[in-house]
């Protein structure tokens, strides 16, 4: 049985999970409670949704992890960029946090496509029809 760990996917969304949440606490105390936590949710959602979609044995159940997921980076990012606005991130901090989130993006990008290749692979089945 495959575990999470073998996962790159989920490797790259844990080290980026804990990167930005470790980054969230240093944001000043009026922005703890709605921008830090909604942050280190978006983070967390993000790393479990990853993690219920390869669990599951129907490629179309986790897709819908998978697509959750894809939101939840968008939600970081979005956060992220809004942290920046605001000028609690200076800017080399904001880049390296971008690429990161990027980077973990395209390999969940990859993960979807897996998914949707195994979704749309014609059944035995219908092979014998063709």
């Amino acid at each position: 049985m495959l575990q999470l760990e073998e996962l790159d996917v989920w490797n790259y969304a844990i080290s980026l999970a804990q990167t930005v949440y470790e980054e969230s606490f240093r944001f000043p105390d009026k922005h703890q409670s709605v921008l830090g936590d909604s942050l280190r949710k978006a983070c967390l959602d993000y790393t479990t949704h990853i993690s219920i979609a390869a669990s599951r044995k129907d490629g179309n159940e986790s897709l819908q992890y998978l697509n959750q997921a894809k939101i939840n980076s968008f939600q970081i990012e979005t956060s992220i960029r809004f942290a920046r606005q605001i000028q609690i991130l200076d800017s080399e901090r904001f880049e390296t946090l971008l690429e990161e989130i990027e980077a973990s993006r395209r390999l969940l990008y990859g993960f979807i496509k897996h998914y949707k290749n195994s979704v749309n692979r014609p059944t035995t089945k219908n092979r014998m029809i063709e």
